[in-house]
């Protein structure tokens, strides 16, 4: 993928997933629940470009992230 933003959000993804990965290796719920925000926002800023906001020729939820051929 070549647009700057989806490598921005993966990368906020791929982030917050190994902060959620080492906190559950804590097993402290504190851990946990102190990235579950990270997490969720990482989440909420992808979905809100490329499902949940229309875009001329594209389709809606789940196709919005498929990348054209």
């Amino acid at each position: 993928m070549d647009r700057a933003d989806w490598l921005e959000f993966t990368e906020a993804l791929v982030k917050a997933g190994r902060a959620a990965y080492r906190a559950s290796q804590s097993r402290s719920v504190d851990a946990v629940v102190e990235v579950t925000d990270q997490l969720n926002d990482a989440c909420d800023n992808c979905h809100a470009v490329y499902r949940d906001a229309g875009a001329e020729g594209r389709g809606v939820g789940a196709d919005r992230c498929r990348q054209d051929p």
